[in-house]
């Protein structure tokens, strides 16, 4: 598996430009263990679990893989629990 990566910034010099790569250490490979290791803020700022939230599944791919520049990319798919809006930052009620 290859390492997570993505770029967050460009700093720009008088003759060149440097793009910022922020990058998974590859010694964290993610495997179902690491949805137990790594956390991720809530809605209120606090941390929880990355597997409170996420899975993993195994599936078939494409033997194609999609780039943005550089970079491949992904595309995530969710679905929401019903009455809640993608912009919600608090449960109704």
């Amino acid at each position: 598996m290859h390492s997570g990566q993505r770029q967050v910034a460009t700093i720009f010099t008088q003759v060149d430009q440097y793009h910022v790569v922020l990058e998974i250490d590859p010694s964290s490979k993610l495997d179902a263990d690491s949805l137990n290791r790594l956390y991720v803020p809530s809605s209120t700022g606090q941390s929880v679990l990355l597997s409170t939230v996420a899975r993993f599944e195994d599936s078939t791919s494409p033997q194609q893989i999609m780039h943005q520049g550089l970079f491949p990319a992904v595309t995530l798919s969710f679905n929401l629990a019903p009455g809640i809006a993608l912009g919600e930052r608090d449960r109704p009620g």
